[in-house]
């Protein structure tokens, strides 16, 4: 389910079912023309669509980080604000990252996994399907 989808009144009722949040890091750096900027954003929304549509009414999609210009650094710095801000001012138990197919892969300890778009979409669903039941169990 996607952020704005979300009225204020609906999300205490809501907030103890959708305890995962989704990030999305689509990692432009503004040199993309504009077909390479259309693909990469199709790609990130093939990895979305393999958690989003399965576990709709589980997680909640939030706007995506576009531009990071290859700083690695900063970007880790980003990612672990956004996450761990995530996690005790929004509610969410659970923070997944979803990488573009080019943005860095910078560690981030706040995120409870990360995954890349691009990848075979069916090892991709596979390692979403088995971190996720790893992650609901505890």
């Amino acid at each position: 389910m996607k952020f704005s989808e979300l009225k204020r009144d609906d999300w205490m009722q809501l907030a103890p079912y959708m305890d995962t949040c989704l990030l999305p890091v689509t990692g432009l750096t503004g040199e993309e023309a504009p077909w390479e900027a259309t693909d990469k954003l199709g790609q990130l929304q093939d990895a979305l669509d393999l958690i989003e549509r399965p576990y709709r009414g589980r997680v909640v999609t939030y706007p995506a980080l576009h531009y990071t210009g290859g700083d690695t650094e900063r970007l880790a710095a980003t990612l672990h604000h956004t996450c761990a801000m995530l996690k005790q001012k929004a509610g969410f138990r659970h923070v997944l990252v979803v990488l573009g197919p080019t943005a860095d892969a910078p560690e981030c300890a706040e995120a409870d996994a990360i995954f890349r778009a691009g990848a075979d979409p069916d090892a991709l669903k596979s390692e979403i399907t088995s971190t996720l039941q790893k992650l609901w169990r505890k």
